[in-house]
């Protein structure tokens, strides 16, 4: 494996990124960014600044936070709605149902061949009418009866 090779802008990144503690700096370029540091007196004084920094973050506490922000975070969590509901399964049915019969249609379209007949015309207009005004769940129930008596 070779030595990585450290430039200023990599040291940089490196404290801002990990601080000035080398233990927290990344195993494969430690020894490089240690040696940097030791040979350069610009790194030791992005070190000393960063050990300052260090040393300010590691005194603060976060605040406590105010009975007001409590309860406006609570009363925002309650208003948002959920991403995504669920719906009943009939609903699933129907529109798999629907997706079934539109490519049905779209593929006899594009095989060409004959136009429709006017019997087969009103069969759709029917079929489409039933489909459109009819209670989802006893159009679902019906054709779920006659693919069961298909089966059985």
């Amino acid at each position: 494996m070779t030595k990585p090779i450290m430039n200023a802008l990599r040291f940089v990144e490196i404290v801002q990124a990990y601080g000035a503690q080398s233990a927290r700096w990344p195993a494969t370029e430690r020894e490089a960014a240690l040696s940097f540091a030791n040979t350069h007196d610009s790194a030791a004084q992005i070190l000393a600044q960063s050990q300052q920094l260090d040393e300010l973050l590691r005194t603060q506490t976060a605040p406590i936070p105010s009975d007001l922000l409590k309860s406006r975070i609570m009363k925002q969590a309650a208003s948002v709605q959920p991403a995504a509901k669920s719906r009943p399964a009939f609903y699933r049915i129907a529109a798999v149902i629907l997706c079934a019969g539109v490519a049905g249609l779209f593929a006899a379209t594009q095989m060409g061949g004959d136009d429709f007949t006017d019997e087969e015309i009103d069969l759709l207009v029917e079929t489409e009418e039933t489909v459109e005004y009819a209670d989802a769940g006893e159009f679902i129930d019906a054709q779920l009866e006659a693919i069961w008596a298909d089966i059985l």
